[in-house]
């Protein structure tokens, strides 16, 4: 199982995947053919739990902030958590 996500205008989802797997030991994948450098895809199979997932947002979130993308930091991390909590 994994969920696909559209990477941001002007972002690079090749270099999503390289950092996060290089700089931060998390692996994730990008997209191909037609869509590659415009998805990544995070695997959720196996031993998973809440916790991986917000160490993997929050990395993800940072990346993107790296790469200079705007948003606040957090908001991705906080929406799983209220997940987590409901």
């Amino acid at each position: 199982i994994l969920t696909p996500i559209n990477v941001p205008d002007g972002i690079n989802g090749g270099k999503i995947v390289k950092i996060m797997r290089d700089t931060h030991g998390i692996s994730i994948a990008g997209g191909q053919g037609e869509i590659k450098g415009k998805i990544i895809r995070i695997a959720h199979m196996g031993c998973i739990d809440e916790y991986d997932i917000l160490t993997g947002f929050s990395c993800l979130e940072k990346v993107l902030k790296e790469l200079g993308h705007q948003f606040t930091l957090g908001t991705g991390v906080a929406a799983a958590q209220r997940v987590f909590n409901s």
